[in-house]
């Protein structure tokens, strides 16, 4: 049985690594896709006349003809791997004037919401346009210092002697954390407190609803017992006073109302004598 001959370099090179890399994405960074790219060369070892075959195709259809109108007359294929890299990021990622990346950085304070951490990862990204070079530290930390929200962490660095980028990174990182947890403890506590001033009022009501459910039932309009006067027995019952239909003599209101009558004649027959005298 005979074996079949070892690839050669040039048909090795020419199959397509698994896994190389994504096509390119409009929503990432050019500049850094690119830099995937040349790890990814370095990683499946791929010829330096190889890379512009590789780039043309991984920066997909629509970055292509871009590219192809860019370099019009020229065809992309003709051109190095390096020059068709330059192409597109003047296009894409042009090199923004200085003068305006200092005034944007110079005036970019700490967001709402926005923690120290990431407002200095947001200065580190926008002083890299602006040619800091060896004032670099220095720029940062005063950016740092003069856009921070919390007053009371200003006031503390700008307080603090000989302060350096790091020093001022870490004491606004510490006090940044120790507002944090002091706002918690004060909102567990105010949470506590209306829970207790709760207590009394949810204790009266139940008191009150207790008062209403253990209030003895009215008596029986009917015959005066301590049930429902749609189930008394005398329901159909004559008054033998006033002669009609659903209560008995006791309860009825005439009766009552004709005995009222009665005593006030009475006092009042009382206060004549007692005038008269």
């Amino acid at each position: 049985m005979s074996l079949s001959p070892p690839l050669m370099a040039h048909e090795a090179d020419a199959v397509m690594p698994p896994n190389f890399i994504e096509f390119y994405d409009s929503k990432s960074k050019f500049k850094r896709w690119v830099q995937r790219l040349e790890g990814a060369f370095n990683l499946y070892k791929i010829k330096p006349h190889k890379k512009n075959s590789y780039f043309l195709h991984y920066i997909g259809s629509e970055l292509y003809d871009t590219l192809c109108d860019l370099v019009s007359p020229s065809q992309p294929e003709t051109r190095t791997y390096e020059e068709n890299i330059a192409s597109l990021t003047n296009y894409i990622d042009p090199v923004p004037l200085e003068i305006a990346e200092y005034f944007a950085f110079h005036h970019r304070g700490q967001q709402e919401g926005e923690t120290i951490k990431e407002y200095m990862a947001v200065l580190r990204r926008m002083a890299a346009g602006c040619n800091f070079g060896s004032f670099l530290e220095t720029a940062l930390r005063n950016q740092l210092v003069c856009g921070l929200t919390s007053q009371k962490i200003k006031d503390r660095l700008l307080e603090t002697r000989n302060l350096n980028l790091q020093t001022a990174f870490d004491i606004a990182i510490g006090m940044e954390v120790s507002q944090v947890e002091s706002c918690k403890t004060r909102e567990v506590n105010i949470v506590q407190m209306n829970m207790k001033r709760r207590q009394p009022v949810t204790h009266n009501l139940q008191a009150k609803n207790s008062s209403v459910h253990s209030a003895p039932p009215k008596p029986c309009y009917r015959c005066g017992g301590d049930h429902s006067a749609s189930k008394c027995t005398w329901i159909n019952a004559s008054c033998n006073y006033c002669h009609r239909i659903g209560h008995i003599k006791k309860m009825c209101l005439k009766l009552k109302n004709s005995q009222k009558v009665n005593l006030v004649d009475v006092e009042e027959s009382e206060q004549d004598v007692v005038q008269f005298v």
